[in-house]
């Protein structure tokens, strides 16, 4: 089973979600040491997103972007029944991507002090967090934001795409 479906099984299953949310969270934290570069991980990480929409949403029309790539983020479509339903990635994997991509780009270790841990993910956020608290120069937060926008760009539409560059305002005007 993907470690993506088992976030997806985490989100069903209201019995042992605690569980099941840790062990997807562990899973993750598998393909991190199998891929330690950060290039690496995302990489390795998109194959197994296309996998998941392709198995979940491959005859659903709404689950791509005009230019046929996949949308992995939340949208809406009709079911077979006629009912609304909401399709994309599990937002517990994309919640648990979101703080391992923080933890790259703040330069946050996923393991603990001794390196024989993995952290929880509430352990990895309260790390985050101390390590953006440390006075950081304009500089080097701008080349976090930056680095942070490059990675989120390609899961963006071109309609987002389009508001965050008419939300930035003008530089060196």
């Amino acid at each position: 089973m993907s470690f993506i479906m088992k976030y997806k099984e985490a989100s069903l299953a209201d019995d042992m979600a605690e569980e099941r949310r840790s062990n997807a969270w562990s899973s993750l934290l598998v393909v991190h040491a199998s891929y330690p570069a950060e290039d690496d991980f995302f990489e390795h990480l998109r194959t197994h997103e296309d996998t998941y929409m392709e198995e979940m949403y491959k005859y659903t029309p709404e689950a791509k972007k005009k230019d046929g790539s996949w949308k992995y983020r939340k949208f809406n479509f009709e079911g077979s029944d006629g009912s609304k339903q909401t399709g994309g990635l599990p937002m517990a994997y994309l919640s648990a991507k979101s703080t391992i991509m923080s933890a790259f780009i703040n330069g946050v270790s996923v393991v603990d002090d001794t390196g024989d841990e993995w952290l929880s993910k509430d352990q990895l956020t309260k790390a985050i967090k101390a390590k953006k608290d440390v006075n950081l120069t304009p500089l080097q937060k701008s080349v976090n934001y930056v680095d942070w926008i490059k990675q989120l760009w390609g899961c963006l539409t071109v309609e987002e795409q389009t508001h965050v560059m008419e939300s930035m305002p003008s530089i060196g005007a």
